[in-house]
């Protein structure tokens, strides 16, 4: 896929997901919002001068003093960092925006400054709804019991919900929270984000084992409930819209709807029912309640698939789902990303045909982790692979790179190693170029374990970053070992694994070939490390055949 549609397509999935980006020039003082988060702060596109002061002044007056603090204490130091906390947008409106990144910081410099922001209002009122319910529990306990009760089913409401990550488990749950025990009867609609703008629509009656869920194009019937206002229903249309038995009269039955509404857009609709004509003030908040955190969840449901959908995407990008050596090379890989929750990382690696017996090896590193770091991982390896496959030559591919690199102000950290791997005249060659990347390692038949002696600078920061290769010949069952540095940087306390200790675990079986080679640095490096990685692993071992 070309570099320009893969971030096209992923433009448009963070913005469907609500999520904005930022990034910081430390050299020009300059702040970058894309629309998604301007749009976040109640700004129109184009509205926020790129100045720290119409940052802060955007920030709610009682969490400037904490934000500037964070933000001046990274400035410094650098790192990842979290924060929360509200803003007040032109229109007066108060909402909580949460906001993930990192600082690039050496010797004590800011270099770069990147990250992402998205809306967290719903989330901040439903704990702080959840911290009032738990206070007034505590100071009336012996006075209110009624009160004990519906916090108990508020709060497994609220975890029954929160469990849920799939749309159609979140409807469900709505359904069996509120049948038989506050209603008769209920109907659930939500109005999917998908392409037909289809309706989950979950059905449940007292008599019922289980809903019934369904998932159609909206009906006539499905429509009008969804646009039905909050509050009680007319006999007219409880008659006509309401799933309660035959038997019982409109007369009898009260039916209530609710309006599911998250970030300010209506999703759904709650229709519930009670036959025995009786419809309490208490049963009614408690219903509203409840759906008020369904809204959320079904949120965060939807969120999640969008979330999932780009994970998935970005994971293709920088890590193949298989890759296969050639007539005359084994190939074995291992990949581990430092963020476990997402497993996206900075890391990109690829094997490929470049010509005539001829393969690629490559593997790339760029701070950060996360989306924004899979995102680039992503482009660079494309960039790659479409030099490796004009040039052939792994020199002028990291060449071509370095050029690419250098037209981007927004360019990460990046590392980069390229070994062509070449069968001719019944030999098996390589040659190696780097770019402040690890050097590559030699599995002798011997057993002894050699660095390829390769330099080079950085990706991007300087026109001619001084490229040396190593060239060579592998013998049969020989091998060639490349890494990224989260190998040798995995840490036990404050010792790092190191290049020492890398290179004996692969003497230790230089002679059984690429998939036992990997599987030891994988378990050795396993064994080693504790705690969560700092950075993602990736390996490539390619054996002479």
């Amino acid at each position: 896929m070309a570099p320009t549609r893969e971030r096209s397509e992923l433009t448009a999935l963070l913005s469907t997901a609500g999520i904005g980006t930022w990034r910081w020039e430390p050299a020009t003082g300059a702040v970058h919002w894309d629309a998604t988060t301007e749009g976040l702060y109640g700004l129109d596109q184009g509205g926020f001068d790129g100045s720290f002061e119409a940052y802060m002044a955007l920030v709610h007056p009682d969490d400037r003093a904490d934000a500037a603090e964070l933000i001046g204490s990274l400035a410094e130091r650098g790192g990842d960092y979290s924060i929360r906390h509200r803003i007040v947008q032109p229109t007066g409106a108060v909402r909580w925006i949460e906001g993930q990144g990192r600082i690039v910081v050496e010797n004590g410099v800011a270099l770069a400054g990147f990250g992402i922001v998205y809306d967290v209002t719903d989330r901040s009122t439903l704990e702080e709804e959840r911290d009032q319910l738990r206070i007034s529990e505590r100071a009336e306990r012996a006075a209110r019991t009624a009160t004990e009760q519906d916090l108990a089913t508020l709060i497994e409401a609220s975890d029954a919900l929160a469990g849920a990550l799939n749309v159609t488990k979140v409807v469900e749950r709505i359904c069996t929270l509120l049948v038989p025990t506050l209603a008769d009867a209920v109907t659930v609609d939500v109005r999917l984000g998908d392409a037909q703008g289809s309706v989950m629509t979950g059905r449940q009656q007292r008599d019922s084992h289980k809903p019934r869920i369904a998932k159609a194009i909206p009906s006539d019937e499905a429509n009008e409930r969804l646009g039905l206002p909050s509050g009680k229903v007319d006999e007219e249309t409880a008659d006509r819209l309401c799933v309660g038995p035959g038997q019982v009269t409109a007369t009898n039955t009260i039916a209530s709807v609710i309006a599911i509404t998250a970030r300010g857009t209506r999703i759904g609709t709650v229709l519930v029912e009670r036959f025995d004509g009786r419809w309490t003030a208490r049963s009614d908040s408690l219903i509203k309640a409840i759906c008020r955190r369904a809204a959320v969840a079904l949120d965060n449901a939807e969120l999640y698939q969008e979330q999932a959908t780009v994970s998935a995407l970005l994971s293709r990008s920088v890590s193949p789902d298989h890759v296969e050596g050639s007539p005359h090379f084994d190939l074995a890989t291992h990949y581990q990303a430092a963020t476990q929750m997402s497993r996206l990382g900075g890391d990109f690696y690829d094997f490929f045909e470049v010509g005539p017996s001829t393969w690629m090896a490559v593997i790339g590193d760029l701070t950060g982790k996360g989306i924004a770091a899979a995102a680039r991982a992503g482009l660079t390896r494309s960039a790659v692979r479409a030099a490796g496959l004009v040039t052939a030559d792994a020199k002028a591919t990291v060449e071509a790179v370095n050029r690419i690199m250098r037209t981007d102000p927004e360019r990460p950290l990046a590392t980069l190693i390229v070994a062509t791997l070449e069968f001719t005249d019944g030999e098996h060659r390589f040659t190696v170029a780097s770019a402040g990347h690890p050097p590559a390692l030699l599995a002798r038949e011997s057993g002894n374990v050699d660095h390829a002696d390769t330099r080079g600078m950085l990706l991007g920061f300087a026109d001619d970053p001084g490229l040396s290769t190593c060239s060579g010949i592998l013998r049969i069952g020989e091998s060639l070992v490349v890494y990224s540095d989260g190998a040798t940087e995995a840490r036990l306390g404050g010792e790092m694994y190191g290049d020492e200790r890398l290179a004996t675990t692969v003497g230790m079986v230089a002679d059984a070939g690429a998939n036992a080679i990997a599987r030891a640095i994988a378990a050795s490096i396993d064994g080693w490390t504790a705690g969560p990685l700092q950075d993602d692993i990736t390996v490539i071992v390619v054996t002479a055949t």
